[in-house]
């Protein structure tokens, strides 16, 4: 289990880090016709809306998801009130 962990953690480390450096290289190379915190207020701008969109969307489809397990008790609990009538009739 920890070396999963560590495959994992290495993996998001990379991506985090990968991801920085690519930003880090948009930003020098839009950064020669106009000036550089320009660009990175764009760059960031971008990101912000981005991350907005795609919270918005998880949001959304999270709201939508019922656990599998929840609908399993609530039938067995349905049925162990009838058959509990049942019973005491």
């Amino acid at each position: 289990m920890l070396g999963a962990g560590l495959v994992v953690g290495a993996v998001l480390a990379g991506a985090f880090f990968g991801a920085f450096v690519l930003f880090g290289c948009g930003i020098l190379g839009l950064s020669n016709p106009i000036g550089a915190w320009l660009v990175s207020l764009i760059v960031c701008l971008a990101l912000v809306a981005t991350t907005g969109v795609l919270a918005m969307l998880g949001r959304k489809e999270a709201g939508q998801a019922v656990s599998p397990l929840l609908l399993g008790v609530t039938t067995n609990v349905k049925e162990d009130r009838r058959a509990t009538r049942e019973v005491w009739r």
